[in-house]
């Protein structure tokens, strides 16, 4: 007994058939090699035999080189937390009860290399496959790398890592890994090569089916839907799309090399034009060269005009110079008097003291020695005129030394400034240059770095854009499909056939016009839905999930009114979705279920719970379902082990939440 969420895996009719077709696809075979088997008993070469199916069974037991899928990885993947599946190199097994996650690995195999959301049948865009709570979901694919084929096995080695990140916000990416982890590219074209040259096809249903793609085509009846699902199994219809592309392709680059081809001569006139520019600008250039081999010309024909200005004061620099002895001569002679001048007024200054002491020993001659001291200051005022005199001189000899010394280093410094500032001006302004250009150069790299750069966020941002505008469109679209069911609800909210759709009241008027003609031969029922009550409105939700589409079909009494209806819903419905019609022999009472339903009082089937006067819907309810309602699981479980004749399936209520529990037979 198998538990699914929200579906049934699978129903009795479609086991019993596909059992059926499965036993007469083993029986013949069976035959034929019980035959072949006996041929070959009486053949003379029973060791060849052997050795053959011998190598048979050795080729197909080696493993494969290439595309082996060796390992799985997911994080916060739909119900994985995180999870590591290692797989074998031949046939894998991946078993467990409904719901434990086992479809989450064949979507996670699709999705990690590189397949659409809509194709796993699990979800509509990438983001769907988040773990709830989380923000971003990892998924890795090793891919087995080995042989002759190998895909680059110098970058990649023996395997091939394929690692998928997407986030809540819609945004995804690729890394291509080698066999120790390092990544090799990033792009979505060279996982595609990969694919290519393994001839892994997500998207191939024959490659991988999920349930629902299985499910409808053990169900389908019409040869054109097996038909159909050749021609995608074999990729003829994406061949044939490839090939309509192509010649689109074509024919616009057909358009394209005749407008070519049309503009050509006036291309050719531009070529000749810019031609006779560009000799222009040949000849400019010519000019600018000669005139900055003007400009050095003149840069050193100034430079020797300052030289030669600069003569003139060298050469009155070197006379200067050579008059420095002369003065100098003079500075130490007038330097050898002032010395003998300070003798003498020492010399003087002691007599002087001599003399005043004698004048106080000799008192009696002061009068005598008088005059003697008049003529003694006499000459000494003289003398200390004369050394005045020398003192002057030789400060004004001095003051003639400092200026000519002076004016010496005037002259000096004033040839040296003119020729090296023109020099550092020089060097100054070629170093400005440089670093000018230097500096100009860097900021050419900086742009051009920038550029790439900004040219590489333009394109990721368009990618984006697209891919933001295709998930915007198919949410305005949802938006307008539910705004559109919310608008048809309320309006059908004191009508009760609008609630099966907007459509509906014109189609019943459409069908009692018919029935008033004699058009039909048995007035056809429907909807469904609108033709039953509820006994007990708890059992609401299992009976709508239970019953499905079934609750908006209608029903025919043959085919001529199914054909009558079919154009009248063709009328009415447009591209809207139209409900189905169910043809079968209308009766007068309801089938007697007595001896084949299942025998229970306590817990009731679909049909128990509903109130039908009709005996046309009724059976039809009969015919088309054969199910159970309970009140919870556990009892679920005890009443499906415990009953004989099961139906197909058993709708459940969960109080408190309603959730609903498909249980189907074992």
């Amino acid at each position: 007994m198998d538990l699914a969420d929200d579906e049934v895996l699978y129903d009795k009719k479609s086991k019993g058939k596909a059992s059926k077709r499965k036993n007469n696809e083993e029986s013949g075979p069976s035959k034929k090699r019980t035959k072949d088997r006996k041929t070959e008993d009486n053949s003379d070469d029973d060791d060849d035999f052997n050795l053959t199916q011998q190598a048979d069974f050795d080729v197909q037991t080696r493993e494969a080189d290439i595309g082996i899928i060796e390992r799985i990885s997911m994080k916060n993947f739909m119900c994985h937390s995180r999870l590591d599946v290692r797989l074998g190199p031949h046939v894998n097994f991946v078993v467990g009860r409904n719901g434990s996650g086992k479809s989450a690995i064949v979507t996670a195999l699709v999705v990690g290399l590189g397949g659409k959301a809509s194709v796993t049948s699990r979800g509509t865009t990438i983001k769907s496959f988040i773990k709830n709570g989380k923000q971003t979901a990892e998924l890795e694919i090793h891919l087995r790398n080995r042989g002759a084929d190998a895909y680059k096995p110098t970058e990649y080695g023996n395997t091939i890592i394929v690692e998928r990140k997407f986030t809540k916000d819609g945004g995804s990416g690729y890394k291509i890994k080698s066999k120790d982890g390092k990544i090799i590219s990033s792009k979505r074209e060279d996982l595609n090569c990969i694919l290519d040259q393994f001839n892994i096809q997500v998207d191939n249903p024959v490659s991988i089916l999920n349930q629902d793609t299985s499910r409808h085509f053990l169900n389908s009846k019409s040869p054109h839907d097996k038909y159909k699902f050749f021609l995608k199994a074999t990729q003829l219809e994406q061949m044939k799309a490839d090939y309509q592309t192509a010649d689109q392709h074509r024919e616009v680059t057909k358009e394209v090399i005749e407008k070519k081809e049309q503009m050509l001569p006036k291309l050719e006139k531009e070529v000749l034009d810019w031609e006779q520019k560009f000799k222009s600008l040949t000849a400019i250039d010519d000019l600018k060269k000669k005139i900055d081999r003007l400009k050095e010309d003149m840069a050193w024909a100034f430079v020797s005009e300052k030289e030669k200005g600069l003569q003139p004061l060298v050469r009155e620099h070197d006379s200067e110079k050579a008059r420095m002895p002369r003065f100098e001569q003079k500075v130490e002679e007038a330097k050898d008097n002032v010395n003998k001048y300070v003798n003498q007024q020492k010399s003087i200054q002691e007599q002087l003291k001599a003399a005043s002491e004698d004048v106080l020993l000799l008192r009696p001659k002061y009068e005598e020695l008088k005059e003697v001291l008049g003529q003694k200051k006499k000459f000494a005022r003289n003398a200390l005129d004369d050394f005045k005199r020398v003192e002057n001189t030789l400060k004004k000899n001095q003051r003639e030394k400092c200026a000519l010394e002076a004016r010496i280093k005037e002259l000096q410094k004033s040839a040296q400034h003119d020729y090296e500032s023109e020099r550092r001006g020089r060097e100054e302004k070629i170093e400005k240059l440089m670093e000018q250009i230097k500096g100009l150069q860097a900021q050419q790299h900086t742009t051009e770095h920038q550029n790439e750069q900004f040219r590489s966020a333009v394109t990721k941002y368009k990618a984006d854009m697209y891919e933001i505008n295709q998930e915007f469109q198919a949410l305005k679209s949802n938006e307008a499909r539910k705004s559109k069911t919310l608008q048809s609800l309320h309006a059908a909210k004191n009508d009760k056939y609008k609630r099966f759709g907007a459509y509906v009241p014109a189609v019943l008027k459409s069908i009692d016009e018919h029935c008033r003609k004699g058009a039909f031969h048995q007035r056809p029922r429907g909807p469904i839905g609108a033709c039953f009550h509820l006994k007990d409105q708890k059992w609401a939700l299992p009976v709508e999930r239970c019953l499905g589409n079934l609750i908006s079909s209608f029903c025919c009494n043959d085919h001529h009114d199914q054909k009558l209806l079919d154009s009248i819903l063709d009328r009415h419905c447009g591209d809207r979705s139209r409900p189905s019609i169910i043809t079968s022999k209308f009766k007068d009472k309801v089938y007697d279920t007595s001896r084949l339903r299942v025998q229970s009082d306590e817990f009731p089937a679909v049909i128990d719970v509903l109130d039908v006067e009709d005996p046309v819907i009724a059976n039809c309810l009969i015919d088309q379902y054969s199910a159970l309602v309970l009140p919870n699981q556990p009892i679920c479980f005890i009443a499906w082990s415990t009953f004989s004749a099961a139906p197909d399936k058993a709708m459940v209520t969960a109080q408190p939440d309603r959730k609903l529990w498909g249980v189907s037979p074992s």
